[in-house]
């Protein structure tokens, strides 16, 4: 198995306040990640291209993510509480599909595709508002799968999701990630709210302000 995405040495300051310093680390293709960082941690937004950094690369495949416009072969999951409440589904999911620099045809077809996959075709015609926290989760995975990225990057609470709804969560991780998709997972809250996701991590990636652990 390759390296598929590898982190080199990122500093990102604000100000006299600094995030990073130096971090490093790497996943290998096919793998599923945890990263374990600072409450208000914003290196999936880093790797994502949503947040900027001052020194060091990000690199995908051994290319430069931004230089070689591969950002979105990665795909940041959006928070399920911010979606466009008032929308009706099938008119948010092409609203998505037309931001995700693929031709209308590639974008149709993608989502007949991934609407089967994911087993929402009754919700089409259903405002937002209307759906559960596991249907909304279903929602933004599918709109994270509209390019077929590479990686996925998620952050996770279990505060939104019953103890049923945790292992629908985990099993749509794994059968995404056994078609061959990769993960980086960040769990929010405490300890215990982590072993509530029975995930099958590959390694855990531990981060601090200077450096990048891995264990």
């Amino acid at each position: 198995m390759e390296k598929l995405l590898i982190v080199n040495n990122i500093t990102q300051k604000r100000g006299a306040t600094s995030f990073y310093e130096n971090i490093s680390f790497y996943i290998m293709e096919k793998s599923i990640n945890q990263l374990v960082d600072i409450d208000e941690s914003n290196m999936l937004k880093i790797i994502s291209g949503q947040s900027n950094f001052q020194s060091g690369g990000i690199f995908l495949n051994g290319l430069n993510v931004f230089e070689a416009s591969l950002v979105k072969k990665i795909s940041y999951v959006l928070d399920l509480n911010k979606l466009p409440e008032k929308m009706v589904l099938q008119n948010y999911l092409s609203y998505c599909g037309k931001l995700k620099s693929i031709t209308k045809k590639e974008s149709e077809e993608k989502l007949v595709e991934l609407i089967r996959y994911f087993e929402i075709d009754d919700l089409l015609f259903v405002k937002i508002f209307k759906l559960s926290k596991i249907q909304k989760f279903k929602i933004t995975l599918l709109i994270a799968m509209l390019n077929n990225p590479e990686i996925i990057l998620l952050d996770l609470d279990s505060d939104n999701f019953s103890h049923d709804e945790i292992n629908i969560v985990t099993k749509s991780i794994h059968q995404l990630n056994e078609s061959g998709t990769a993960f980086i997972i960040r769990i929010l809250k405490d300890e215990e709210s982590k072993k509530q996701f029975k995930i099958n991590f590959s390694k855990t990636i531990y981060l601090n302000k200077e450096n990048g652990d891995e264990g």
